[in-house]
């Protein structure tokens, strides 16, 4: 998972990518323009509890922004692993 610096360092980048403004992305995530600035200026955490909200925003994924692997990806590697033990296992 990404440091809360990585984190806005993406979100950062992702707007400048798409030509979003603080205003917008506050607009976008229904938040105030001031704690949008305060996640930019690393003054406060990012609120991981508001993760979707941004992704949305960004029009991206969730895992993306955190740099996490989805839940289907974990399942197969178990399942292959699963899959080559011997019994009793």
């Amino acid at each position: 998972m990404r440091t809360n610096s990585e984190i806005i360092d993406l979100i950062r980048k992702i707007c400048v990518e798409k030509d979003i403004s603080l205003s917008e992305l506050a607009r976008r995530t229904d938040m105030a323009k001031s704690a949008i600035s305060r996640y930019f200026n690393k003054s406060r955490q990012f609120p991981l509890n508001r993760v979707n909200d941004f992704a949305k925003a960004l029009n991206t994924t969730p895992e993306y922004l955190l740099d996490v692997t989805p839940n289907s990806i974990v399942l197969d590697d178990i399942n292959t692993i699963y899959s080559q033990l011997e019994p009793p296992r």
